[in-house]
């Protein structure tokens, strides 16, 4: 039986994928940590405004990896901790400002009923509705095996860095650097933990370079950076992780023996992955992966399933990503800064004969 984890989408602005854990007095567990995941993935960014969200029991039961009668006991305890576990999010207009807040109002476990509802805290609505541009999202089946709290909190850190185009080489790769104590805050390391660099590096870095490369999407390796003598900084290298992704048959994927200039496999291999019914129109592709960069590919992607969740019927894919492409470059075209966020051009009445 196909998992229900596989299809669902995490999506988060990246100021809630960069929220610190550390300063709680509750600690979140892995299986804590996978709830919140998939309560988000029933969000759609486009929605007004939040609602109730449900996870049904046996939902619970795979992201925890508990069994269904040991469930409705140990909930209780997981409930607890999630509604009461405090985050600190950093202001986006203000240098020093931050907003402290919990992830959810109320939680409401409804075994009868089969399932448990969540409300989320108010002001975490500007971080998970309506967000157009500086996001992260992933599907949760990338995370779901991980078994660190520190290498789940770590994957969207890397992820929201890796279409990243590198200045000196024109190659697309990912990179980040961040300060060592801030990385700290947002994977929830306790202050008093790990105090040498040497120790942070071999029980928490190395362990999750080892277990995101085996059993996710994404590989990486890391750099210190020092200031002065000291080490402050880690600069991480991302790339995607061959061995995890997705094969495509060579059928589905033959390309002209001559690729046009400027062509990116990475924007072909990532539609036809996203979009598979983009498959048998190659050329279309080919065409797409030359004329998009990636971030404006991963928006019209993210755009398109949001469309279809929302019940939109596209009758031609092919079609409404030529749409897409249309549309940017006539902003391009009319202004020197094309703006890819105001896309309500593609919910007119006459888009639908797509």
């Amino acid at each position: 039986m196909k998992s229900e984890l596989s299809e669902i989408r995490v999506t988060k602005a990246n100021k809630l994928v960069e929220a610190s854990l550390a300063e709680s007095a509750v600690k979140l567990t892995l299986r804590d940590q996978k709830i919140i995941l998939a309560v988000i993935s029933q969000i759609s960014p486009s929605d007004p405004d939040f609602k109730s969200y449900r996870l049904s029991i046996d939902t619970l039961a795979e992201l925890t990896n508990i069994h269904k009668n040991t469930l409705y006991s140990e909930f209780e305890r997981i409930s607890a901790r999630l509604a009461s576990c405090l985050i600190k999010i950093k202001e986006q207009d203000e240098p020093k400002g931050f907003l402290h807040t919990n992830w959810f109002a109320d939680i409401a476990f409804k075994p009868s009923k089969g399932y448990a509802e969540f409300s989320f805290s108010r002001k975490l609505k500007p971080y998970l509705i309506g967000i157009k541009d500086t996001f992260t999202w992933y599907y949760l089946s990338k995370v779901s095996s991980l078994q660190s709290v520190y290498s789940i909190r770590l994957y969207p850190l890397l992820r929201q860095y890796l279409p990243i185009k590198s200045v000196q080489n024109g190659k697309t790769e990912g990179y980040r650097i961040i300060a060592i104590d801030e990385l700290k805050d947002i994977l929830g390391v306790d202050k008093n933990n790990y105090p040498r660099f040497a120790d942070f590096k071999r029980r928490v870095i190395i362990q999750c370079q080892k277990e995101i490369s085996e059993k996710t999407d994404l590989a990486f390796d890391f750099e210190p950076v020092k200031d002065g003598r000291k080490i402050t900084k880690l600069k991480f290298n991302i790339k995607s992780n061959a061995s995890f992704e997705e094969v495509v048959e060579k059928e589905e994927v033959a390309k002209p023996e001559l690729l046009p200039a400027g062509y990116d496999e990475n924007v072909a291999n990532m539609l036809l992955s996203e979009v598979p019914e983009l498959k048998s129109k190659m050329g279309i592709v080919t065409l797409l992966a030359t004329r998009l960069d990636f971030i404006s590919a991963s928006q019209a992607c993210l755009m398109y399933t949001n469309a279809k969740d929302a019940g939109k019927e596209i009758k031609d894919p092919a079609a409404y990503f030529l749409g897409i492409l249309k549309h940017q470059e006539q902003q391009a075209k009319n202004s020197h800064n094309p703006d890819m966020d105001d896309m309500s051009w593609a919910n007119r009445a006459d888009f639908d004969e797509f």
